[in-house]
């Protein structure tokens, strides 16, 4: 009994030093929350058309690996495909640095991306998809989302792409030289 005593004791005095060492929230803190509060639940409202995609948004943000680069004109971004918890957990953060992006479902319901790879004397143009539907839930949200930059093999696929799509593509990297 005089272990519990001490118990009860132990967690009255933390719970008091607690609320001593509590601070209230900055007006500014608390309009940050009610901002982040209400982005969230305008994402978290499900496309009617698509309510079986738990995918709600892609938060788009500099690779920290490749921050080094940067000098050198090499900069890649990393892409968060966010379900609801997700979402909240990016948003939780202390002010998240970043494109937060409402999600598209993609046309066909897999991911995919094309692909222009040019030199002065080459150009390579590739379209990969994606082997899971955005609806397969049973899978990770990487499985279901990652293109090009897969490392496993098998979660992506070469797939034919439009000829007009790919004179497009050659006519842009011919622009830009």
């Amino acid at each position: 009994e005089e272990e519990e005593d001490e118990d009860d004791d132990s967690e009255l005095t933390s719970r008091r030093r607690a609320r001593r060492n509590y601070k209230p929230p900055s007006q500014e803190e608390v309009l940050y929350r009610s901002q982040m509060g209400l982005i969230h639940k305008r994402f978290a409202t499900l496309d009617p058309d698509h309510e079986d995609c738990d995918i709600i948004a892609v938060f788009i943000a500099d690779a920290p690996s490749q921050q080094k680069n940067e000098r050198a004109g090499q900069k890649s971004v990393s892409l968060d495909f966010c379900d609801t918890v997700k979402l909240k957990r990016i948003l939780d953060r202390p002010k998240p640095d970043g494109i937060l992006q409402k999600y598209i479902f993609p046309e066909g319901g897999y991911h995919a991306m094309i692909q222009g790879i040019w030199t002065p004397f080459l150009q390579i143009v590739e379209k990969r998809r994606n082997t899971y539907p955005v609806t397969e839930t049973q899978a990770s949200l990487y499985h279901r989302t990652v293109t090009s930059a897969a490392v496993e093999t098998g979660l992506t696929e070469e797939v034919p792409i439009r000829s007009i799509t790919e004179q497009q593509i050659e006519q842009f990297c011919n622009f830009i030289t």
